[in-house]
């Protein structure tokens, strides 16, 4: 069944919004899946009793309160000291924007590939009315960013949350849509989701210039069509 839009077209304001991303690799501005997980506000770990088996085949575990564990030897099997805990999350598999790839280093450990990527939530729902996501077209929410939908790598209409910016490793990560296809944010659209990143991350209260003459010419479109905001 056809979705309908709930953001509006203004013809030139971007030339364009995707193009085909790298064929090997991952680079910033590119879509890609990710582990996205939800911030934890329960503290439930796998409480994890070693002490029954020793030799880790068969483990008897249970999901408590962090301040509710009882065993804290270390479990070889999973790689986890006796002061390192396994935490229950709640998330998703989600598409997300990536914005930074590197390789580091800490202290004496193997270099790692980190990704901080930013989540892509569809926005087809009943609950988000059109003037929630109009606002963050307009770049009215410091925290939010709209993303058009796009046939051609089927990729339905979205806000990515810059709240729930998040540390992935790459290991985790596949090119959106496929593997066989990717897509990315033009240089001109990223640009504007940088701009919008530095706002948010710097809680600058002062409008972004670019930002703001974007914002502005769609709030007059929505105007014109006589959509309420």
């Amino acid at each position: 069944m056809t979705q309908t839009k709930k953001g509006i077209d203004i013809p030139g304001l971007v030339s364009a919004y995707y193009e085909h991303g790298p064929s090997k690799g991952i680079t910033s501005g590119q879509l890609v899946w990710i582990p996205s997980f939800y911030p934890d506000k329960n503290n439930v770990v796998i409480d994890i009793d070693v002490a029954s088996d020793p030799s880790e085949t068969r483990l008897p575990a249970f999901l408590r309160p962090l301040a509710q564990k009882k065993n804290f030897f270390p479990v070889r099997s999973l790689n986890l000291g006796s002061e390192e805990h396994a935490f229950v999350l709640t998330g998703k598999i989600r598409p997300a924007i990536v914005v930074i790839e590197d390789t580091v280093q800490w202290s004496k450990s193997p270099a790692e590939n980190i990704v901080l990527c930013v989540p892509i939530f569809r926005v087809y729902k009943p609950r988000f009315s059109q003037s929630f996501v109009l606002k963050t077209q307009a770049f009215q929410y410091s925290d939010k960013f709209y993303l058009p939908p796009d046939t051609r790598y089927i990729f339905e209409e979205g806000i990515a949350r810059l709240e729930l910016l998040q540390s992935v490793h790459q290991a985790v990560i596949q090119p959106f849509p496929s593997e066989n296809s990717s897509m990315m944010l033009t240089e001109e659209f990223f640009s504007l989701f940088c701009l919008q990143m530095v706002k948010f991350l710097a809680e600058t209260k002062s409008e972004n210039e670019t930002l703001e003459t974007y914002g502005q010419l769609i709030l007059e479109e929505a105007k014109r069509q006589g959509i309420t905001l």
